[in-house]
């Protein structure tokens, strides 16, 4: 059940267009902090008619902001009404009414004096009296049991800091005025949001936006954020992703190595292509597919990443055509229902070395079993290459992201290199004078002979009895 969307409330002033770098207040003042464009994420909260509007941002990413024009624009909707803020502490109370020190930001008193609402700050009532209506506020505790007025609208600002009962009386304080609840925050915190979103489908309408919203947010910041951080916990501070603690991190974008496409790499002991393929009309918002990786003494290198939606056909060609391109050893393919049909008519009709893989594992355990294979530092990407961003995007955003066909690719196909104890038996370089069998990344059961596949791999389960190539 998705909510339901109302066409958006006239807003005054009239809102810019995202991006653009006009002032949305026609009055004359010289405060430049006033002077900023809306971007995408704001736009959505601030014309949100939803019973509840949950913006989880990215830190700096100018959710506060937006929250001063949510207000404004529905006190200028409702003359006369009552509002209510809530905040975690009298701290954060105190920075974003009174004393705000950020130099982008105003206090919210700056805010609607700039705009001509001459508030008036009550201290001891702990409200603020404008020309358009009366805002309360109040600490997260205290707002649990706030017996003021009914209100038109609440504003819960780092709502995940707060108690669940604080936006329960948040609801039934804007219960009879038929009003709305605004919840802004970075997630640090994430279990009851979840919850009641979980519990209550179609009550709340999430948006969420990253730090870079804001184009005045510094990148080497978040570059920099991203190489320390747990990838749960950037995910919620710097993308406002309601980030599970055990999810995520898996494929962190420091771990990979890079080779310049111009460059030839080393020559290859092995040469694999690995498919998901996706061509039911059930699955036609997913994508197939198909990676070749080759194997040297000194890593692994991805070669190419064909990546598209195709009907069975294209598919089937362009299985065919990579296989041309690279000639590899063995062409792995997921042995389930969108690629059995590929699997048999490529086995009758060429003499591509399809080997089936089956799944008997979850995707995220089969990506676990590899993770250190990667950590390890022995996977070499292409530096340059069209496709790069949205590999390492996918990869990184596992398994939270919106795709995963890439990163299944990636298990299958270091899920069998990694266990070709023939081909490092040499022993692969690992730096620092280690090798492949100095490290349990490398540790494997699989074993060949006579070009059977024994063991496929973590994960996956194989047929003993299938040929791993029938050239």
């Amino acid at each position: 059940m998705t909510p339901a969307y109302a066409p958006p409330p006239p807003i005054v002033p009239p809102l810019p267009e995202p991006d653009q770098t006009s002032s949305p207040n026609p009055a004359d003042h010289n405060d430049t902090r006033m002077s900023f464009g809306f971007h995408y994420g704001q736009v959505e909260m601030i014309t949100c008619t939803c019973r509840v509007c949950a913006a989880t941002a990215g830190q700096g990413s100018g959710k506060t902001s937006g929250a001063y024009w949510w207000l404004y624009g529905r006190m200028q909707l409702h003359p006369g009404e009552s509002w209510l803020i809530g905040f975690p502490d009298y701290g954060l109370l105190t920075r974003v009414i009174l004393n705000q020190p950020d130099p982008d930001r105003l206090t919210l008193v700056q805010f609607l004096a700039a705009l001509g609402e001459d508030p008036v700050l009550h201290i001891q009532e702990r409200r603020i009296t404008c020309k358009s209506g009366t805002i309360f506020f109040a600490s997260g505790h205290d707002l649990v049991g706030w017996e003021g007025a009914h209100v038109k609208g609440a504003w819960l600002d780092e709502f995940d800091e707060m108690p669940l009962q604080a936006f329960r009386r948040a609801m039934e304080r804007t219960r009879m005025r038929d009003g709305q609840v605004l919840l802004t925050g970075t997630p640090r915190n994430v279990a009851w949001i979840k919850t009641e979103m979980e519990q209550n489908p179609g009550l709340i309408h999430r948006v969420q936006f990253p730090s870079t919203a804001n184009p005045k947010y510094p990148l080497h910041a978040l570059e920099e954020a991203r190489a320390i951080l747990p990838w749960w916990e950037f995910q919620r501070l710097y993308l406002g992703i309601l980030a599970d603690r055990d999810s995520g991190n898996m494929f962190r974008r420091a771990w990979w190595n890079y080779y310049e496409v111009e460059d030839t790499p080393p020559p290859m002991i092995f040469t694999l292509q690995a498919w998901d393929t996706a061509f039911k009309v059930k699955t036609w918002n997913d994508y197939s597919a198909g990676a070749t990786w080759g194997m040297t003494r000194s890593g692994l290198y991805l070669l190419d990443m064909w990546r598209d939606r195709a009907e069975y056909p294209s598919l089937k060609q362009a299985c065919k055509d990579q296989y041309d391109k690279w000639s590899p050893s063995i062409v792995l393919m997921e042995d389930k229902a969108s690629g059995q049909s590929l699997i048999q008519d490529i086995r009758a009709n060429t003499r591509i070395p399809i080997y089936p893989i089956k799944a008997d594992k979850d995707k995220v355990t089969r990506a676990a079993s590899v993770t250190g294979v990667v950590q390890s530092g022995v996977c070499y990407l292409p530096e340059y290459a069209p496709w790069l961003k949205t590999f390492l995007d996918e990869h990184e955003e596992f398994p939270d992201g919106t795709f995963d066909d890439q990163v299944d690719t990636t298990s299958m196909a270091l899920n069998y290199l990694k266990n070709l104890r023939g081909g490092l038996s040499n022993g692969m370089e690992m730096g620092e004078g280690k090798t492949a069998r100095d490290s349990n990344a490398w540790s494997g059961n699989a074993e060949y002979s006579q070009g059977e596949l024994v063991g496929a791999g973590s994960g996956y389960g194989g047929d003993s009895n299938s040929r791993a190539w029938n050239s």
